[in-house]
């Protein structure tokens, strides 16, 4: 089986070095490796042109800046792999992870996979980034492996997998979208009666060295994105389900902008025990998605 890696990148050349290294390190070797560089205005082209004699077959796309879906679409029509396998430029899979993948889908061979994709506690600096790394563990734990459904979806193009033919069928990434555009593959594809799997048998490490403004920043985008999704597509789920009166009450006080500055900018917070604190950063994300 032919297989196509597809890294989208957006100045990236602060980080996409730790991704072409663990590609490097893979256990599977045969792969093209293809950098979709989505109108960089850093040397983003000259740090991955400099790993390229690292790999057997390896291309450079540089285009005008379109977004993450349209980065990834350029990747896909270059692609020559039966399987295209997804990571973005702050991932580093484990070295068996396109192993696996390639592995998983001579088995399934219609369906979209996402796999595992954690922080690691080893490279964390802040207390709010131990916290998202505890809260990628806790989310990931709650979802099903194998075949998910419309009401369980979980899928995110930083880590997922799936044969060019069923990518082409879908139309891949909506090119309209500017967030959420895996999510929205992913809702299509069940509406195609093509299967979602997820499986935690595939890792790949997330470098993503957040502060709590940031945190609640996306998680408000990506509410607000999934939930517009869910109602286009008729499809009921978590992001669409209302807050009672007194909780959207009760959690008034922690939409205040204050709350990730001092997390982010002073120690205000480091006198309570870890859970107290945990318990204060998902009161303020969670009011932030209201």
């Amino acid at each position: 089986m032919k297989i196509s890696v597809i890294i989208p990148t957006y100045n990236g050349s602060d980080r996409i070095m730790n991704t072409l290294k663990s590609l490097e390190n893979q256990t599977e070797k045969n792969f093209q490796l293809i950098i979709s560089i989505d109108g960089s205005t850093d040397n983003t082209e000259d740090v991955v042109i400099s790993a390229k004699p690292h790999f057997k077959d390896f291309q450079v796309i540089n285009h005008p800046n379109g977004g993450r879906a349209v980065a990834r679409n350029r990747g896909a029509k270059a692609a020559m792999g039966e399987l295209l396998v997804f990571f973005d430029d702050d991932m580093r899979p484990e070295p068996d992870c396109i192993e696996k993948h390639m592995a998983y889908h001579q088995i399934n061979k219609d369906c979209l996979l996402t796999g595992r994709q954690l922080e690691d506690t080893a490279l964390m600096k802040t207390d709010i980034q131990f916290y998202k790394a505890h809260l990628s563990q806790k989310w990931l734990k709650q979802i099903p492996q194998g075949s998910l459904s419309n009401k369980n979806l979980f899928f995110t193009a930083a880590h997922c997998s799936m044969s060019a033919e069923v990518f082409w069928r879908l139309g891949g990434f909506d090119k309209s979208l500017t967030d959420c555009e895996d999510y929205d593959l992913a809702l299509r594809a069940l509406k195609s009666n093509i299967e979602v799997h997820y499986s935690p048998l595939f890792t790949a490490w997330h470098d993503d060295f957040i502060s709590l403004k940031k945190f609640v920043t996306r998680q408000k985008e990506y509410t607000a994105s999934r939930k517009r999704l869910c109602l286009k597509y008729n499809y009921s789920s978590s992001f669409n389900q209302q807050l009672s009166f007194f909780k959207r009450l009760f959690l008034q006080p922690f939409r205040n902008r204050m709350w990730p500055y001092f997390v982010d900018h002073t120690k205000i917070l480091s006198v309570f025990p870890r859970g107290i604190r945990y318990k204060i950063y998902d009161l303020v994300i969670t009011a932030a998605s209201l």
